[in-house]
């Protein structure tokens, strides 16, 4: 079984940090076309039931890409409508992955950013700061 570490519900009193990792039951599967059966679970404490797809990148999205391929070609130039004939989807689709990556590499930066340190001064465009 998957372990998830948060309850999706906002209004949950695990939905910022589960207590162990029992927090949650089994609670059959649905089927998808893009993605075939997909898990489901329900919360102990507030009855909301979750998918598997939930905490992914692909939540709510009718098609799956192989995000390895798609980050080396954006990475070698390819612009929006070379990479949608590449991947045989719609301009929009790919302009929609991009949003997706940029909110989950946003959110690692927030998280990693409370662990640099500066163990220096630090100059950029001529703004200095001046670590006592």
């Amino acid at each position: 079984m998957r372990q998830f570490t948060f309850c999706p519900n906002s209004r949950c009193c695990w939905h910022l940090a589960a207590p162990g990792p029992a927090w949650f039951s089994p609670a059959g599967f649905h089927q998808t076309r893009a993605f075939g059966p997909v898990s489901r679970f329900r919360c102990k404490s507030c009855g909301r039931t979750f998918s598997s797809q939930t905490f992914s990148i692909d939540y709510y999205a009718k098609r799956r890409l192989d995000y390895s391929r798609f980050l080396e070609q954006h990475c070698s130039s390819s612009s929006v409508r070379a990479l949608s004939r590449s991947f045989h989807v719609s301009c929009g689709t790919i302009l929609n992955k991009f949003d997706r990556l940029a909110r989950q590499a946003v959110a690692l930066h927030a998280r990693l950013r409370r662990l640099a340190t500066a163990g220096e001064n630090v100059c950029a465009d001529g703004f200095v700061s001046l670590k006592d």
